[in-house]
């Protein structure tokens, strides 16, 4: 019953597939040594638990207590509006300090041409504005980690600043590039107006403060912070994508534990290592974690199956198919099948381990795209992103596992991924070299430049 539902079979090019698995069997290194991996586990056994408290059950019942409050204050304008949660109050990536991440579900109501017109005046003011700040912020992250580089290198300040000039020069083109791509595919939002209406009654209730309504954002949401429990929260429209992301995150968390543990150390160590900033030109924290799901997928015995492939049934949302399967035991069964009856036992150390060495050693970044909706790698040139196309950069691919067109990694350019990459050789080298989880962690200073 278990075999009905075969895995897909993605068009890849065998070459590609083949330099892949070469490429695995040629860079993969020793494990490490019995005693030192043990030293790591202890480690572990200290470390994990700070992250990963078994107090946010609490937290998790008030805020779902949070969700019905903001629920029933936007009923009196939307009466057949619900509110969902979704982010790491859903997926249980989150502490005591994460923020609150809502949509209100509701049918926008129809729009005026003369409101239309409005709007699309106001969107050219805040489109300019956007792509002048965006432009500022791409600059000061690029000079920031070019000098850093070239200081380390010994070259002198003046010689170095010489070099960004022209390094600025060379980058123009590829901004203007990305600014006309982004000003072609940016309409006119009709949930613009709903935005504005939420923040005025969220305002309008001495239960929330600091409100900050922001319509005209890429992701149109309302910022405010809730008093009782002292959160910051932000509350969006019809982002039902995000909604059916969460659930799946949550639902691999809940088939095996170790998923949550390996996330909450990776998405701290992107975190203090600066890499994880879409909007500085590297990957989200949502990025990371799909890449540590596909790594688990890809053990052997593999950690977690493809819910996807496993579904019993579709759920379009927004033209996409949200449909996995959610029964944890049933999807538990599936994974001890597929693995010939044979369970996983790695520990949380040993799985941090392979991890960054997958990402250092393994994945094929110029050919291959990851992919938790099928449970395995795929090519890029299946997906049709491939990396010398013009306006398209693929540098790191990473598939959306719902909103398939989505290349996740599309933020990141050449020097962008250069700096990841040698994060995760400078996090492997560490766990391999030194065993220490604390010093992977460190907070991101000049100290290491690898070559």
């Amino acid at each position: 019953q278990q075999q009905q539902q075969q895995q897909p079979s993605p068009m890849m090019d065998p070459l590609a597939v083949l330099r892949h698995q070469q490429m695995i069997s040629r860079q993969r290194r020793r494990p490490l040594a019995p005693a030192k991996l043990k030293r790591l586990e202890k480690q572990m056994m200290m470390f994990v638990p700070n992250l990963t408290d078994e107090k946010r059950r609490g937290t998790a019942e008030k805020r779902e207590q949070l969700r019905r409050k903001v629920e029933d204050k936007l009923r009196s304008e939307w009466p057949d509006g619900r509110v969902h949660l979704f982010g790491s109050s859903v997926t249980g990536l989150y502490n005591k300090a994460s923020d609150m991440d809502m949509c209100l579900a509701v049918v926008p109501p129809p729009m005026t041409e003369e409101q239309r017109a409005k709007r699309r005046e106001k969107l050219k003011e805040e489109r300019q504005q956007r792509k002048l700040e965006r432009r500022q912020r791409r600059k000061e992250w690029r000079e920031q980690k070019r000098l850093e580089e070239m200081m380390q290198l010994g070259i002198a300040a003046d010689q170095a600043k010489l070099v960004l000039q022209n390094e600025a020069e060379e980058k123009k083109a590829e901004d203007s590039e990305d600014d006309e791509e982004e000003e072609e595919e940016e309409e006119e939002d009709p949930v613009v107006p709903l935005v504005e209406r939420m923040a005025e009654l969220l305002d309008a209730d001495p239960a929330f403060d600091d409100i900050l309504a922001l319509p005209r954002a890429r992701v149109p949401i309302v910022k405010f912070h809730d008093r009782e429990l002292d959160v910051p929260c932000d509350i969006g429209v019809n982002n039902m994508l995000a909604v059916y992301n969460s659930r799946l995150v949550r639902t691999y968390g809940l088939i095996d534990k170790r998923m949550i543990d390996l996330c909450m150390i990776v998405k701290l160590w992107a975190k203090q290592r600066k890499i994880n900033d879409p909007y500085r030109g590297t990957l989200s924290s949502y990025a990371y974690v799909m890449m540590v799901i596909n790594f688990l997928q890809l053990r052997e015995p593999a950690v977690l199956p493809s819910l996807q492939v496993l579904k019993k049934r579709s759920v379009m949302v927004d033209n996409f198919d949200c449909g996995f399967l959610e029964d944890v035991d049933e999807a538990r069964a599936a994974l001890l099948a597929a693995n010939n009856g044979v369970r996983n036992t790695e520990s949380v150390a040993r799985l941090l381990v392979g991890f960054m060495r997958f990402w250092t050693h393994e994945f094929n970044y110029r050919e291959m795209t990851s992919c938790v909706r099928l449970g395995t790698v795929i090519t890029k040139a299946s997906k049709e992103w491939n990396v010398n196309q013009k306006r398209n950069r693929h540098w790191i691919s990473i598939e959306d596992p719902f909103e398939t067109t989505h290349d996740l990694g599309r933020v990141v350019d050449r020097t962008a991924l250069r700096e990841i990459r040698r994060e995760f050789r400078r996090a492997h080298d560490i766990l391999f070299e030194r065993h220490d989880v604390e010093a992977m962690v460190e907070p991101y200073t000049q100290e290491w430049r690898g070559a």
